[in-house]
């Protein structure tokens, strides 16, 4: 049987641990914000490059000679 005293200790790791799975979950979530917007910036880039790659090959640009 726990005394108090161990009962204490007990409850003061579980806050801990706690507060340490809290600090890895908004690491996480930072870490996904900014992964989710690298993503949009490519997405935006990738869309860019076909439009200017469908622009070009049909012509619709002038040619330098």
């Amino acid at each position: 049987m726990f005394s108090v005293l161990q009962m204490e200790g007990e409850l003061e790791r579980y806050h801990k641990q706690n507060m340490q799975l809290e600090l890895n979950i908004d690491e996480l979530r930072q870490k996904l914000k900014a992964t989710e917007k690298e993503m949009l910036k490519e997405r935006h880039n990738v869309r860019f490059f076909f439009k200017t790659l469908i622009i070009v090959s049909n012509g619709n640009i002038a040619r330098r000679d």
